[in-house]
Formats: structure tokens, C-alpha cells, sequence
């Protein structure tokens, strides 16, 4: 099963930016992963992202994208985080839900496409409020957004989770929207089709990619058995 596993990443004052992002990008992304687990034939994609908040000392999101579940070490690299002079927060796993334009092509697209940013919606959906309908909802307004070239934001790609159990009343998605972002947001029409359903967006932020190691190439799944 696909998942995410999310981790945010504070700080320290004292610590020196440039100096952090390079030892994550040349030693803490490209290093991570337990020594049983085999990242010659499993997806394994590591991602860091700056938030671009005008804020000091930045935050930081990182943001493995794999078929593996990892502890409290998240995946060998919280102590080296902490070395280097930050703290990472409580990690986040989510099972991946849905993505667009489709499974195959999205993971090409987080894989191999460039691209700048990355912004992450937090949607709080009322239980009773209807998951199906809601679902149906937020698929539509996100095929209005995915593949649509405009002056402000073109997103290739976008991917979303589902969680009953993380808010106490509410099921909780998160939506992960990839591309080239001059606004800090999605657009408003697809911001008012999420409302319209009654999902209530708490947070939309918008981050910068710092790095990505995409891993080696996933063994496909089986072809299915031919029919006797």
C-alpha cells in the first residue's frame, strides 16, 4: 500500500540555512532508508520543502512517498536532522488515496518532471457530511486545476490522502498540488468547490522545493494471470 509519511522540520536560531539544506540534500535524503528494506525494486521518494513564509528561522517539510512504514527514526534520518541543528516534529502517515491525472502518470510527474513548489491543503470534512459525495467533489475541482496553464499557477500534479482517526470529529484529507506557483494557493474557483461540499480548508501553504531523490525505478506490479 502507498503512503506518505510527513515530517516537519524546525530550526534551530543559531543554525546556519545553506549549510543545513546542503547536508540534507548530499548526505541525509540520498542515505535514507532501513538496511533490510530494498530500495533497488521499491518505490522510495524523499522530498524536502522550505516553506516560503516570510519567517526566522524557515520551516521545512519533508515528505517521503513510498510503500514502506517507518518508526520514530523516519527512516534513519530524524537523528541526523537533530545533528544538524534542527527538530523535527511528529511524523504524519497517511495512506495515499487518490492522485491525478492518474496513478501512473502522477508518480512519473513527482519522479521525473521539474518543477518549483508545492502546496499543501489541510481539509476538515464534518462526519455525516457525506465522504462520497465530498470525494466526487474534490476530484471535479481538482481536474479543473491539474493540467490547466495559467499566468499564476500550472500544476502537473496532485495527489491526496484520507484519515478518519487524525481529527477528533472530522476526516481529514491532505492534498499535495505540484508545479510552478507565483500564488501561494489553488485557485479560488477550486478553493470554492472544496467549500461548496463542505470541506473546511484549516490550512493552505505553499512551499519551495529545496531537493528530491526520486529512487530507482519501482518493480512494476504483475501483469495479472491470463484467463483459463
Amino acid at each position: 500500500m502507498r503512503n506518505l509519511t510527513i515530517c516537519d522540520v524546525e530550526l534551530h536560531a543559531s543554525t546556519e540555512v545553506e549549510a543545513f539544506e546542503q547536508a540534507m540534500v548530499e548526505d541525509v535524503l540520498p542515505h535514507a532508508g532501513d538496511e533490510l528494506q530494498n530500495p533497488e525494486s521499491t518505490l522510495f521518494v524523499r522530498s524536502l520543502y522550505r516553506s516560503t513564509a516570510d519567517e526566522f528561522p524557515p520551516r521545512y517539510r519533508c515528505i517521503v512517498d513510498s510503500t514502506w512504514v517507518t518508526d520514530n527514526g523516519f527512516f534513519r534520518m530524524r537523528d541526523k536532522i537533530r545533528d544538524l541543528g534542527a527538530d523535527p516534529r511528529k511524523i504524519r502517515f497517511r495512506l495515499m488515496f487518490d492522485s491525478l491525472p492518474d496513478k501512473d502518470a502522477a508518480l512519473a510527474v513527482l519522479r521525473t518532471r521539474p518543477y518549483r513548489g508545492m502546496v499543501m491543503l489541510d481539509i476538515h470534512l464534518p462526519f455525516g457530511a457525506g465522504e462520497p459525495q465530498f470525494e466526487e467533489a474534490l476530484l471535479a475541482a481538482l481536474q479543473d486545476e491539474v493540467g490547466v496553464a495559467t499566468r499564476v499557477n500550472n500544476v502537473y500534479a496532485a495527489f491526496w490522502t484520507r484519515d478518519d482517526e487524525a481529527v477528533f470529529g472530522s476526516t481529514e484529507y491532505l492534498v499535495i498540488a505540484i508545479g510552478d506557483f507565483m500564488r501561494p494557493a489553488l485557485r479560488g474557483d477550486t478553493l470554492e468547490q472544496i467549500t461548496a461540499a463542505s470541506g473546511e480548508v484549516v490550512e493552505s501553504q505553499l512551499y519551495h522545493l529545496v531537493h528530491l531523490v526520486p529512487g530507482a525505478d519501482p518493480t512494476p506490479d504483475p501483469a495479472p494471470a491470463p484467463e483459463l
